[in-house]
């Protein structure tokens, strides 16, 4: 039988979404706070307060990519976000 000694956890219910836009030829970092339940998709547009986005590729947690227009995935399993920004 095996004691457990440590337990790793990581709260989802509320998570930083790190976000880069892409204005042109400036790049800007971005960090929102988002529902882990929330679902993002690549080609989506998406608007938190003044600033607009559209999704080019989202970066996952397990270092794989998404880069298909309509993937889609949940807020808690995002490492980053790649987007161009809309109405700039």
């Amino acid at each position: 039988m095996y004691e457990i000694e440590t337990i790793w956890a990581r709260a989802i219910d509320r998570v930083s979404l790190k976000v880069s836009i892409n204005k042109g030829k400036i790049t800007e970092p971005y960090s929102f706070d988002v529902s882990g339940e929330e679902t993002f998709s690549v080609g989506g547009v998406y608007s938190f307060g003044p600033t607009s986005f559209r999704i080019k590729k989202i970066k996952l947690r397990d270092g794989r990519f998404l880069s298909r227009e309509g993937e889609s995935v949940k807020a808690y399993r995002i490492k980053r976000v790649f987007a161009s920004s809309v109405g700039w």
